[in-house]
């Protein structure tokens, strides 16, 4: 076969060894190419170009946390970038990465994942999409799995071809017996990336517990750092009574303890697989790891321990340290025995790669080829910049201006070079005082076009595309459990933007902003440039006399008098599985600014705790963070999603803290 097999980085990594052995094995029967991100250090490219394997780099990233923005970028030209003609088969290392998923439905012919992943982890869960959902996505896309072990398997329907890879290479040859000094203290290593997931922190209280019964245990961080780092790093320096070293790019992570009684802890929260397990078994290096997924695979009960149950850990790291040299050989048994189950390996990959191309490419991939044209649609809707601009100074003459198109052109530049100016010349106009709420503020809404300007200056920023894209996401994957087309209210859309986007993509869309305002008239004049003179894509409203599937309200709480009430009235706007999305800049007293409220700036990050009896926060916007929040009706019925990622939701909890704080 001809089989084309996409990574999800191009940087050192246990995925990426895994990768590694895979393709070893399919290169003694199969002629093989491999693509890779152009993002990283390429050393995942030199690695297979020194091997003689076609290696090609394309933009194209990871889709998880961060599924709604990847799809964007799937939805451009360089997801064209890579013809699959010829191919019999799409490998996809890792479920981060849907391209492959993409180029085999394309093609029509049959893919494979090879998971390495169990999402419930916090830096991985998909904000915009439900976990259940995403995975159903996959398996959908999917006409067998590879994964790399049971545990991974068992979030998986049964009906799919699925055959278990180990990530490690028992192939490889076992490093030479290891000598080690009976009188050197205990060396415990946490071997991986600093994660939140590999909970790394739970060694700095172990070994204080370990020291406070005598056993004088030293504890090795090593790993490449991540965002938790830094979190990391202060709570070492709290327990300073800890000996830690954090440390990065190393080559062997296992030579920094070289001749020392050394033990591999295991504390994640959840972990796939363990191949620190493995390696060191394989080294002689005894282990003690979490009851988290993977290592009941790999241990037995009594090298085990319940996720943060610091005493059955403590127990097991001292029964280790009572006879080390008899529990060192016992780990070399293990491995042995690991590697003994691992034998036929080849064979197994072989038959299913055989069943899969004999079924041919069954799976539709609906769900993601819907999402993706809906993506591309979205990308192409809004009105060109020079349509914005002609737009408002149509409503501005309509209004009495003599301004020009040229002279509204000149001030929407001037407005990006200097954020505020536009809105800074309605301050006199209106005779407003910035920050606090007037009739002049009032009139300021109904009348004045600064407002428009600065929208139309940054309607294509990141950060706001960033949040249309998340809502899309969240829209799509509640249409299709819902089975039917949804109804949304854009309340305070401004120049209409997230209006035209939404109903382009096949919703149906009402618009609502101050009734009769210039603002509005700028709206539908956007809409019209788009959809035509009849549109009736977008609906435009002044009393809301309905309830909606969802509500999209962004960065509007922050110019009204009374948000919380404000929000409430939202909530009375949904039906009862009704979603509400809402961003604040409470904080954001700005000279850029000045119609927003400093009351308000209190409220910051707190409306989730401040309407809690009449919404239920279901999520939140990562990047940027917490724009928007997802609310639920209070009364509504339980949709799985606060189930279904209940890691995200902690995350999100300690996220607020910190910055109410």
């Amino acid at each position: 076969m001809k089989i084309l097999v996409i990574g999800h980085e191009n940087v050192p990594g246990g995925a990426q060894n895994a990768l590694r052995k895979l393709v070893g094995l399919l290169v003694r029967k199969h002629q093989v190419e491999v693509v890779l991100p152009i993002h990283g250090n390429g050393s995942e490219t030199a690695y297979y170009r020194a091997l003689g394997l076609t290696c090609h780099e394309i933009d194209c990233g990871a889709c998880l946390p961060n599924l709604a923005m990847a799809q964007m970028g799937l939805a451009g030209p360089q997801a064209q970038a890579l013809k699959t003609g010829g191919f019999d088969l799409v490998i996809t290392n890792t479920i981060v990465m849907l391209l492959g998923a993409l180029l085999a439905r394309q093609a029509g012919i049959p893919h494979l994942f090879y998971v390495h992943e169990y999402l419930d982890d916090i830096e991985l869960l998909p904000a915009c999409i439900g976990r259940r959902a995403y995975l159903a996505m996959i398996a959908e896309a999917s006409d067998g799995l590879l994964v790399c072990s049971k545990f991974v398997a068992s979030q998986f329907p049964a009906a799919l071809h699925v055959e278990v890879l180990p990530p490690h290479d028992f192939s490889a040859q076992t490093p030479p017996a290891r000598s080690w000094s009976a009188t050197a203290p205990l060396a415990i290593q946490c071997i991986g990336e600093q994660s939140q997931r590999k909970n790394a922190r739970f060694g700095l209280v172990l070994c204080k517990a370990l020291r406070l019964r005598g056993l004088a245990a030293q504890y090795h961080i090593i790993g490449k750092q991540s965002d938790a780092t830094a979190a990391l790093i202060t709570e070492a320096q709290r327990r300073e009574s800890v000996a830690t070293w954090l440390t990065s790019g190393i080559d062997d992570p296992y030579a920094i303890n070289a001749g020392k009684q050394v033990l591999t802890l295991v504390a994640a929260t959840s972990e796939p697989y363990g191949l620190t397990i493995v390696e060191s078994l394989q080294r002689g290096v005894p282990v003690v790891a979490s009851r988290s997924g993977g290592p009941q695979e790999l241990l037995p009960e009594d090298c085990l321990f319940p996720v943060e149950d610091l005493e059955c850990c403590a127990r097991a790291v001292m029964r280790v340290a009572g006879d080390y040299g008899v529990a060192s050989q016992r780990a070399l048994a293990l491995y042995h025995a690991l590697a003994a189950a691992a034998s036929g390996e080849e064979a197994r990959v072989e038959k299913l790669l055989e069943r899969v191309r004999a079924g041919g490419a069954r799976a539709s991939a609906a769900t993601l080829l819907d999402r993706l044209a809906a993506f591309r649609t979205f990308k192409s809707a809004a009105p060109d910049p020079g349509a914005l601009v002609r737009n408002i100074g149509a409503v501005a003459r309509q209004r009495g201006s003599e301004m020009s198109d040229a002279d509204m052109a000149r001030r929407v530049q001037d407005e990006r070079a200097h954020p505020g100016s536009a809105i800074a010349e309605d301050l006199a106009r209106f005779d407003i005082i910035p920050f606090c709420y007037s009739s002049g503020m009032d009139a300021l809404y109904r009348e004045g076009l600064g407002l428009a300007v600065e929208l139309a200056a940054h309607a294509g920023d990141t950060g706001h595309l960033q949040m249309a894209a998340y809502i899309l996401s969240v829209l799509l994957d509640k249409q299709r459990a819902c089975g039917r087309n949804l109804s949304i209210l854009a309340l305070g859309d401004g120049l209409g933007l997230d209006a035209i986007r939404l109903a382009s993509c096949g919703f149906a869309v009402d618009y609502a902003d101050v009734e009769g305002s210039a603002m509005a008239r700028v709206a539908a004049l956007n809409c019209e440039t788009v959809f035509g003179p009849e549109q009736d894509k977008v609906r435009f409203v002044g009393a809301i006399d309905k309830v909606y599937d969802a509500v999209v309200c962004l960065e509007v709480a922050e110019h009204v008098p009374h948000p919380v009430q404000f929000v409430r009235g939202l909530a009375a706007r949904l039906k009862p599985e009704g979603l509400l999305f809402l961003s604040e800049c409470f904080d954001g007293i700005e000279d850029r600014w000045p119609t927003h409220l400093y009351a308000n700036e209190a409220l910051s990050h707190r409306l989730p705790e401040l309407v809690r009896d009449v919404l239920r926060c279901v999520g939140f916007n990562r990047q940027p963070f917490a724009k928007p929040y997802v609310f639920v009706r209070r009364d509504a019925p339980e949709d799985g999603r606060a189930a279904d990622q209940p890691a995200l939701f902690r995350a999100a909890a300690v996220a607020l803290a910190r910055l109410q704080r």
